[in-house]
């Protein structure tokens, strides 16, 4: 409950129409949907997606209800077997499903061993139809960034050298430079 106080406060003096019943609902959703999973630091998975829609509004100064939903869910269908893009059009409409459609869509190029590249397309791809979708995937790396100690070595330089060669630039070219530093 704590944590959702946070999350709503922020969403207070964030978005202009706040719509709490929505936010409420999508942190539940995402509270229960990742409840018995770990993440390597061993902090529970909900507080990921948490920090990803609370750095999305306090770094990168943007939200909408849209947004922040869709940051909360912005893993659940990748990590949790049972619910899928349809179920969450269901519950939380088109355009969270959309966004959260192009988070997925990023992170599923990104294994392909041999387009070891493909996420960089898919990201200018998605920019080109919701921002939104690259605002939470800056907000998911400075997230994740902030645990790479617990990865293996190999996983680290991979991770800092799409970070330091992609993702930073980009941030930059969108004129988020604060953003561009903490991620460098």
């Amino acid at each position: 409950e704590a944590d959702y106080q946070v999350l709503i406060e922020q969403c207070r003096k964030t978005i202009k129409d706040l719509d709490e019943a929505l936010i409420r609902k999508a942190y539940m959703y995402s509270l229960e949907a990742h409840r018995y999973t770990m993440r390597l630091s061993g902090d529970l998975y909900y507080t990921h997606p948490l920090k990803v829609a609370l750095f999305l509004m306090k770094l990168i100064s943007f939200g909408d209800n849209q947004s922040v939903v869709a940051a909360l869910l912005h893993d659940i269908v990748e990590d949790v077997s049972d619910i899928t893009l349809q179920d969450i059009e269901k519950e939380f409409g088109t355009e969270v499903a959309q966004i959260v459609d192009g988070l997925t869509k990023i992170k599923s190029e990104k294994t392909r061993k041999d387009e070891k590249y493909a996420t960089y397309t898919k990201l200018f791809t998605a920019l080109v139809k919701d921002i939104r979708v690259i605002f939470i995937k800056l907000a998911d790396r400075y997230d994740n960034l902030r645990s790479l100690y617990h990865f293996p070595k190999e996983k680290q330089k991979e991770i800092g050298e799409e970070t330091l060669n992609f993702y930073a630039p980009f941030a930059q070219r969108l004129g988020l430079s604060n953003i561009k530093k903490q991620l460098e």
